[in-house]
Order: C-alpha cells, then structure tokens, then sequence
C-alpha cells in the first residue's frame, strides 16, 4: 500500500509539473504571438501545446468529477458551483477547424495560418476607426452651452487615492477568467496592502500623461460561437481577457 501511494504521488507531482510548464509555454507563445501574429512557426507550437494542456485538463476534470462525487454520496451534499464552473469552463473549450474566405462557404480555409488570417482581417474590418461626419456632430452639439464648474474640473483632475482603486476592485466580478498575467481579481483583493503603493503610483502616472505598460497592451482574444455556421467567422462573438491592473 505505501509503495502504491508514493507512486501515486511521485505520478501526480510529474503531471503537475508538466502542466504547470505546458501553462507557462502557451503564455510564451501567446506573447511572442502578440508581436509577429502570422508567424507559422509559432501558430503550430501554440496548438500543439494546447492540445497536449486539453488533454491535462480532461484528466484533471475527470479525477476532481470522481473525487467529488464521491465526497456529495458521503456527506449528503449537492454539486458545488465551483466544481460546475471549473467543468463547464474545461469542457467548452473548443478549437476552431476550418473558417470561410470572406464568408463564402466555396472558400473553406482549414490550416492553422489561414484560419488566423481569415478572424484577423474580419475583425480588422470590423472594428476600423471610420471618420467623424463633422456636420452631423455639429448639429447635434450646437447650442449646448452647459459646462462643468472650476470646482468640479479640480476635482475631476485631483490623483487617485488608494481608496478609489480598491473601491473599484471590490466592484469587480469574481470567478472571472484573468489577463495574461495570471492574475485574477480575487489575487488582488488578497495581497492588496502590498500592491496598493504600486498601482497607486501606475494610476496617477496614467492620469498625467503616462504610457500604459507592456502588459496593459496586450489581450488574449478568445471567439465563442454563438449559432449557426461553425465556419462562418459573423457567427463569433470576440471575448477579450484583459489584465487587472489594466
């Protein structure tokens, strides 16, 4: 019995590990990706990581499925909603396999590269800044004369204090998926008296004409499906992950 439960041990620690380093690999990647987004080489690694931590995550969800199931026969007690979240979470990641050219169904694009290309320019389309119709924007602004006072100018202008911030964190969804520096919200809650100084200071350098930082610039992009066509690029809706502190 005791040589089985060291070799259970010694087997979970490796997994662990392995997954622990599969994480910190597709963070790489995801980073790399963020500066040279066509790079087919990266593409590739990406999912192949991927693939191998889904196949992490399926064994983990499965052992936590079991182990619970076990524990709500013992003690009575209902499936807890962390279980539900963290399972749903696991099972509805899914990859996309082929995306249309330009909507057109004639035109199906299934490599990894194409695939990238064809949301890239979708949502580059998309999302295009568009010019302002100034005639329009004088008609509806012409006339309005109402103005904040001084007072209200000052204040708006005055930094941050740390009381703002951690205010604004308190309001802040738990259980959300983070950025990609790992850090949700519940972390930040947590070790706030150590990090308050710093986010104070990042706030107010912001405020008075600071740049954002490295990783206030990035986002992980996740497209859910929404209905319909799964090759249909219209039929995603984008999901954008960004860090806390941002």
């Amino acid at each position: 019995m005791q040589i089985c439960q060291q070799f259970s041990k010694s087997l979970a620690l490796a997994r662990k590990t392995e997954y622990e380093e599969l994480e910190k690999e597709i963070r790489s990647i995801e980073t790399e990706l963020s500066l040279s987004p066509t790079n087919h080489q990266l593409l590739n690694a990406l999912q192949n990581s991927r693939h191998k931590l889904t196949q992490h995550i399926a064994y983990r969800t499965e052992g936590l499925r079991i182990r619970s199931r076990i524990k709500w026969l013992l003690e009575g007690e209902r499936p807890t909603r962390y279980f539900f979240s963290l399972a749903k979470s696991r099972r509805k990641q899914s990859t996309i396999r082929g995306l249309y050219q330009n909507q057109d169904p004639n035109r199906l694009k299934t490599s990894l590269l194409d695939i990238n290309n064809v949301a890239k320019q979708y949502y580059q389309s998309l999302y295009t800044t568009e010019n302002v119709d100034t005639q329009a924007w004088d008609e509806i602004f012409t006339g309005w004369s109402q103005k904040i006072s001084a007072a209200q100018q000052t204040l708006l202008e005055m930094n941050y204090t740390d009381e703002e911030l951690l205010q604004q964190l308190r309001r802040m969804a738990n259980n959300k998926s983070p950025g990609m520096d790992g850090l949700p919200v519940e972390w930040y809650r947590c070790f706030w008296e150590e990090v308050k100084v710093f986010l104070v200071a990042i706030a107010n350098d912001l405020l008075n004409g600071g740049n954002l930082s490295s990783c206030m610039e990035v986002a992980r992009i996740t497209l859910l499906h929404k209905k319909n066509d799964l090759h249909d690029i219209r039929n995603y809706r984008p999901i954008t992950q960004l860090c806390v502190d941002y």
